[in-house]
C-alpha cells in the first residue's frame, strides 16, 4: 500500500510539472498572474515534499518488516506488487 501511495504522489508531482510549465506559458502571454504561477509553484513544492515524506515512510516500514522477520535492516529485500 505504501509503495503504491508513493508511486501517486509521484504521478502527481509529474503532473505539476506540467501545469506548471503550462501556466509558464500563459503568464508570458498575460492570461494569467504571477500570484496563480505562484499557487502551482507552491502546490509542486508541496508534492515534493510529500513524495520525500512518503518514500521515508516506505523505507521505515521495510525497517520494521525485516526487524518483524529477524533479519539485519541492511539486507536488501523487495516486496512483489
Amino acid at each position: 500500500l505504501r509503495g503504491a501511495i508513493l508511486e501517486n504522489e509521484k504521478k502527481n508531482v509529474r503532473e505539476f510539472e506540467e501545469i506548471l510549465e503550462l501556466f509558464l506559458g500563459l503568464k508570458e502571454g498575460g492570461f494569467i498572474s504571477d500570484l496563480e504561477v505562484d499557487q502551482i509553484k507552491l502546490a509542486l513544492l508541496q508534492g515534493r515534499s510529500t513524495v520525500f515524506q512518503r518514500d521515508q515512510d516506505l523505507r521505515d516500514s521495510l525497517d520494521r518488516f525485516k526487524l518483524q522477520l529477524g533479519i539485519p535492516v541492511t539486507v536488501p529485500i523487495e516486496l512483489d506488487a
